[in-house]
């Protein structure tokens, strides 16, 4: 499958900008507590430091909270799966874990995994299911890559949503990512196709973990 990522976003150097952070009380759904919540707006100045445009609709606060709640979602589900690679890594014996090490220059034994950011964790994975013959449906070395792609870019995805302050220009009426890229603060649109895309690239890598793992899935608690 193809992962949709964040767009990449220039905005203006010609433009005066200014972050302001309205914010509003909502009733949480689980319990009777009255939560703050933030907005965070870019709106553009005229030569006189006056706000040019509009104010900040009610849509306005939907779409923001929308976006927002499913990248808090998405980055739950890299969680799950970074949790989920760990714990494959820690069944390898010793001595597997100790040639992968080698190959990667990582330094320590088994225990240092729990160390290991979620990049370096696919790192020391994709070598392993590459040797591997045995996962039902990823037979060829040609679906183990594609899959070890997804993963890579899945985390690469996670780190902007993890990192990244998310901003709602408001007179072009876009929703943007301010995060770091190689040293550098950068701007990148998010839309829901992106976090749909995004979950949908979650399930495929949990059920590969699962035909990895040999389960077929993970037994559910009702409570």
């Amino acid at each position: 499958m193809e992962l949709l990522h964040p767009i990449p976003y220039q905005l203006s150097t010609e433009k005066k900008w200014l972050h302001y952070f309205p914010y509003c009380n909502v009733p949480s759904i689980y319990t009777d507590i009255q939560l703050t919540k933030n907005m965070n707006v870019l709106v553009e100045m005229d030569e006189n430091g006056k706000e040019v445009g509009r104010m900040v609709v009610a849509e306005d606060w939907n779409n923001y909270f929308a976006i927002q709640g499913l990248m808090n979602h998405c980055i739950n589900n890299a969680e799950i799966l970074y949790v989920r690679l760990r714990d494959y890594l820690k069944t390898l014996n010793d001595d597997e874990i100790a040639t992968l090490f080698e190959s990667l220059k990582i330094e320590g034994g088994k225990e240092i995994l729990t160390k290991l950011d979620f990049s370096k964790l696919r790192g020391v994975f994709s070598p392993h299911v590459k040797k591997r013959k045995d996962i039902p449906e990823y037979d060829t070395i040609e679906k183990i890559k594609e899959i070890t792609k997804l993963f890579a870019d899945f985390i690469t995805d996670r780190n902007i949503y993890v990192h990244g302050r998310l901003i709602l220009v408001l007179m072009e009426n876009k929703l943007i990512i301010e995060h770091i890229s190689q040293g550098v603060e950068v701007y990148s649109e998010i839309n829901i196709d992106i976090l749909k895309s995004n979950n949908a690239a979650y399930l495929k890598l949990s059920s590969f973990m699962d035909r990895v793992s040999g389960i077929d899935k993970y037994p559910v608690k009702l409570f």
